[in-house]
């Protein structure tokens, strides 16, 4: 299983298919992609800028097999996205730099969920202003936040 590197912005990768598959591990290492569509990896390591929206009101459901690592920036329907979207992890969710959940424009729910979390970066949940469009962090096993690191939830 070998490794896709993201080249640029613009969405490419150094794979023949030109789209990670769900055997791919995931290098994000400079650029801003944004990624509009499901998506099915096994790990993604994140020291740049990696951006989830649903364009056009539309729904993202990504799931990745393995840990996400993020050093750099993860966005996940931040700004003006409508929300509905899901990002499942089956292993950690490792922060040491900033990742950014929903925003408070959200007109449904939106969730991530990881096997666990180690958190020592910057952590910002931020939800619509009712209850039925919340940004929802579901850590199915163990969570930390170390002193280092900051988890913020707003409305």
């Amino acid at each position: 299983m070998g490794t896709d590197n993201w080249m640029d912005g613009s969405a490419n990768w150094d794979t023949e298919a030109a789209v990670p598959t769900s055997t791919s591990k995931v290098d994000v290492a400079e650029g801003d992609p944004k990624i509009t569509r499901k998506m099915s990896i096994a790990s993604l390591v994140d020291s740049a800028t990696i951006t989830f929206a649903d364009p056009d009101n539309g729904v993202i459901a990504s799931a990745i097999s393995g840990g996400v690592d993020v050093s750099g920036q993860l966005l996940f329907d931040a700004g003006i996205c409508q929300g509905g979207s899901s990002l499942k992890t089956g292993g950690p969710l490792t922060n040491s730099g900033t990742i950014d959940l929903g925003n408070r424009d959200l007109a449904a729910t939106d969730t991530v969920q990881a096997a666990a979390l180690d958190n020592t970066g910057t952590l910002d949940l931020v939800g619509g202003v009712t209850a039925d469009r919340e940004m929802q962090l579901d850590i199915t096993g163990a969570a930390g936040v170390r002193a280092r690191g900051r988890a913020v939830r707003r409305r």
